[in-house]
């Protein structure tokens, strides 16, 4: 019996040594507490969101929305806007555009090549925020 709890408790002293080096971050600097990649392809447009908390796409007609927890960035054929205003004109032609948040900076991309940055952007807040 003694065996099993000794065994028992130095596995749990392994699992908790394993979050504390393996999961909890490293440093003062504060870090993403969740990552998110979304696809979607809109007429004929891949769109790409690399989110750095919670979000998705959402598509309307030839556009496609970008909605976070604190903005809404819509992509359409020729621009985009961030809450209805626009930000940028995007190439027509463009076939995949990428709109990536993190730490509080909007980027977007059309096939590679840089459109805007817009830096800050609304707080995302905590993920766990209500």
């Amino acid at each position: 019996m003694k065996t099993l709890l000794k065994h028992i408790f130095l596995s749990a002293i392994a699992i908790g040594a394993t979050a504390i080096f393996c999961i909890v971050p490293s440093g003062c600097k504060p870090r993403t507490l969740s990552t998110g990649i979304h696809t979607s392809t809109s007429a004929g447009r891949v769109i790409r969101a690399n989110l750095d908390g919670p979000g998705f796409v959402q598509l309307k007609g030839d556009s496609a929305i970008v909605s976070t927890r604190a903005n809404k960035i819509t992509i359409e054929r020729e621009r985009v806007l961030i809450d209805g205003t626009e930000l940028a004109k995007l190439p027509a032609a463009a076939t995949e555009v990428e709109v990536t948040v993190a730490a509080g900076q909007l980027t977007v991309t059309a096939d590679g090549a840089a459109i805007t940055t817009k830096l800050p952007i609304k707080s995302l807040g905590s993920v766990f925020a209500p």
